[in-house]
């Protein structure tokens, strides 16, 4: 068992099914995902976070390759004037159940994943009401481009950490 405070990072093929399923269930409770196609999309991520406290999964994070339509899309949704083919990895589904929030988790989790990719230029996406993820991406030099823009019905914003 992992102790609080220690994220497991893996690569999608590495992880036991039921592993899988457990990032599957977080991503559909915290985000507007479409399910039927979430397994394929977890196992084309290059890393998932975890963090289990007293044996329960509590917080989930990863480090995705959109392909080159996508990145263009969010890139041109929020009118940013980088060049989305200069960001091949998104910060994405980072999400950590209600009760388990304000305990550090997903900054845990933020820095270890990004520790795999120090000199990177990565993107991520939140929703233009979640003040806690904003300030967390700013702490980790995250800084916010463009103009909110709309994806599946939610208006996002996007950020960018330079390489």
């Amino acid at each position: 068992m992992t102790r609080a405070g220690d994220p497991i990072l893996r690569r999608p093929g590495a992880c036991t099914p039921e592993q899988r399923a457990g990032f599957a269930e977080l991503v559909c409770e915290g985000f507007n995902s479409h399910r039927d196609t979430l397994g394929a999309r977890i196992l084309a991520a290059r890393s998932l976070g975890f963090h289990y406290t007293d044996g329960s999964l509590c917080g989930i994070a990863a480090l995705k390759p959109p392909d080159a339509a996508t990145r263009s899309l969010i890139f041109h949704g929020a009118g940013a004037t980088a060049s989305p083919d200069d960001y091949h990895d998104e910060l994405g589904w980072l999400y950590v159940v209600p009760e388990r929030r304000r305990q550090g988790i997903a900054g845990d989790l933020v820095k270890r994943l990004l520790a795999t990719v120090p000199a990177a230029p990565v993107f991520a996406t939140t929703r233009r009401d979640n003040a806690p993820a904003q300030q967390l991406l700013r702490a980790f030099a995250f800084r916010r481009v463009g103009q909110p823009f709309r994806r599946r019905d939610e208006e996002l914003l996007l950020f960018l950490r330079p390489g």
